[in-house]
Parts: C-alpha cells; structure tokens; sequence
C-alpha cells in the first residue's frame, strides 16, 4: 500500500484529482486539457506534474490559464515517492499528446490501475488495448465530455483501471517482454540472422 502524505502536502485527496504527467511543452497539449478541464462541473481537480522544458513561453500560458480555475494545479517536476502517490492515487491520468512515442507515464498510470484518458494518435492506441478512453487528438469538446461522463462514473474507471493493470502484467512486464523474445531467437533457423 502506497501512502498519501507526500500528495496531501501538495494539497490533493486521493481519487480526488486526475493527473496530468510530463514536458510542460506544445507537443504534451496540456493546455487543451486545461481548457477541457475548466468547463467540466466536477470536484475532482486537475493536477499536472512537469517541468517546462524548453518553451518557457507555452509553460507561462499554461500557468496563466490554471490561474483561473483553482482546481487546477501545476506541481513542477516531481519524483521518486511524491511521483509514486501521484500515480498511484490519481482518479486518472490525462494524456493530450499530440505526438508521442512509447509513453513510460501512461505504462505507469496503467500498471498502478489507473484508465488513461488520451488522445487518439497511433503511439497512444498501441498502448492502451480496451482500458483508456480516447477522444480525437486536439478537440477540447470531445475530451470536456470525457471528462465529464468519468466523473460521475466511478465503477466504470474501477472497472477499466484493473483492466489495464492486467493488460500491462501481461505485455510490457519484464518476464512478458523475455518471453517475447526468446520466442523469437527459437524461431530463427541456425545460421539465419
């Protein structure tokens, strides 16, 4: 069981705030999760762990944004036990990337039993088999009404989340990722490379 003193000093309950993870750069797309976020009636708050990288000028429009809706909170960079709280008690993690690779925060979201609310780019669906939830990359309406429905719908992120714990035990483990690949190495004929 993980504790919770370390996100209570920053002011969050658990289950009570989803959880933005990573770069506070134009490419993440926190500011269309913020701007979703701020037309969605809930009291479950927007948290968002992240340094501002290299645009210091995106990370001060996302700072001036959250300035008008106190449920939304930027930490900064955060690691080892307050990043662990962070994951491990969010409601879920938002991921409005506009493009991505293979996201670790969305692996870690899901092995901790979190759903994971993303956009649609390829990069994304790879990951998130039937447990996360996904609206069109960019649209603020459509991720609003995502919101929306999963706050009010906590069986279904129960439901999910534990979905998509299993889904990565199953896939991205390190004995699941050594199996695949001794499965290829004995499928190889001698002398094939």
């Amino acid at each position: 069981q993980i504790g919770t003193s370390e996100i209570e000093k920053l002011g969050l309950k658990p289950n009570g705030y989803f959880l933005g993870l990573g770069r506070l750069i134009p490419h993440k797309a926190f500011d269309v999760a913020i701007r979703a976020y701020m037309n969605v009636p809930t009291a479950i708050e927007f948290a968002i762990a992240g340094d501002a990288g290299y645009n210091m000028s995106y990370a001060e429009e996302l700072y001036i944004l959250a300035e008008r809706d106190a449920r939304v909170h930027l930490l900064g960079f955060q690691t080892g036990d307050t990043l662990k709280q962070l994951l491990a008690h969010c409601y879920a993690l938002i991921h409005p990337s506009r493009s991505e690779g293979l996201s670790v925060a969305v692996l870690e979201a899901m092995a901790n039993g979190k759903v994971v609310i993303m956009s649609d780019i390829p990069e994304n669906l790879e990951l998130i088999d039937h447990s996360g939830i996904r609206f069109k990359k960019d649209d603020e309406v459509q991720l609003r009404d995502t919101l929306e429905r999963v706050a009010g719908d906590r069986e279904l992120m129960k439901e999910r989340g534990e979905r998509a714990r299993k889904h990565v035990e199953k896939q991205y483990t390190w004995s699941s990722v050594l199996a695949k690949t001794e499965l290829v190495y004995l499928s190889l004929k001698p002398g094939q490379k």
